[in-house]
């Protein structure tokens, strides 16, 4: 829910003239399929987001559902946010608990969702397509 409330705000914000998503009584797979593919500040995420629908609806649907590894590795087979979760663990690494995999992304999902409607997105965007200056160039 925390993901679809950013994802329906990420729709109105992008899409000024497609009316209230809540008021569509749009699924979630639904409002996932109204993000354009071509903003790579969010496309990454699409197919972690589709993840995290399916593990949504089989919970929903059955109570002795649990989060397995393959949904952590799906999750973690987004580069970005892996990256960004090892790094944050450093010099540690990372718990692989399938639910703390499926919360990490969660927030990062809705972080990144918040951000990419954000008055400051042009900057974000300007800041993740420069290459990382190499520390040792100037060694």
């Amino acid at each position: 829910m925390f993901v679809e409330y950013y994802l329906t705000q990420y729709l109105r914000t992008r899409n000024p003239n497609l009316g209230d998503p809540d008021e569509a009584r749009l699924s979630f797979a639904q409002k996932l399929a109204l993000v354009d593919r071509s903003d790579r500040t969010v496309e990454y995420l699409i197919e972690g987001m589709q993840r995290l629908n399916r593990v949504r609806n089989r919970l929903a649907h059955n109570l002795r559902s649990t989060v397995t590894t393959d949904d952590a590795q799906a999750f973690l087979s987004v580069d970005l946010f892996r990256a960004l979760r090892e790094a944050g663990a450093a010099p540690g690494v990372p718990s692989e608990d399938p639910i703390e995999v499926l919360e990490h992304f969660a927030s990062h999902a809705g972080s990144i969702l918040e951000a990419a409607v954000a008055p400051d997105r042009d900057l974000w965007i300007k800041a993740l397509a420069e290459e990382p200056e190499d520390p040792t160039e100037n060694a």
